[in-house]
């Protein structure tokens, strides 16, 4: 039994240490601080069973160089998350229209839009761009190429809270 654990420990100790060195490729461009800063922020919304967003909450993103973690709120926040102001330099608030919960109505709402008014899009997939605060709605290359449908895309959602583009892993999937 001894031996079995200690080849779990072993083997598991390897597999950490090769994440390790991809995860540090992909997070060279995040600082630590950032990344315990958004570690903080998720564990404020974690019900034990699964994270719930409130209704000021919009979503967070990293600026370019890693240094800095953006939070979005709308203007019914009320202060709740200013201890990560408190105990991190690198967070900043930025005050935006939609709640993430607003824009996840928002997202399968044009999602239903679409099926139902543009039949021909073989593809689409909209996604939330917390960065934007906007729904983004990926396409084909070749719809998107296609003067006549995005005109009548954009016709559509003209006004709208969207952003088309083609597939991205830039984006959130939820």
């Amino acid at each position: 039994m001894k031996d079995l654990l200690a080849l779990l420990i072993i083997t598991t100790v390897l597999l950490c240490a090769g994440c390790s060195q991809n995860r540090n490729e992909f997070s060279d461009r995040r600082s630590d601080e950032v990344i315990a800063a958004s570690a903080d922020l998720y564990q404020k919304f974690d019900s034990g069973n699964r994270i719930v967003y409130p209704d000021y909450y919009a979503g967070r993103y990293f600026s370019e160089d890693g240094k800095k973690l953006f939070i979005n709120v709308t203007s019914a926040y009320n202060s709740e998350l200013d201890f990560l102001l408190e105990k991190y330099d690198c967070v900043e608030f930025s005050e935006v229209k939609y709640s993430k919960n607003e824009l996840y109505s928002l997202s399968d709402q044009y999602k239903t839009e679409l099926a139902y008014s543009f039949p021909e899009l073989e593809f689409f997939q909209p996604k939330l761009d917390e960065k934007d605060n906007c729904v983004f709605i990926e396409l084909e290359l070749q719809t998107l190429e296609n003067e006549d449908i995005m005109g009548k895309l954009k016709n559509h959602f003209n006004g709208k809270s969207v952003t088309f583009g083609e597939p991205s892993t830039n984006y959130l999937l939820d």
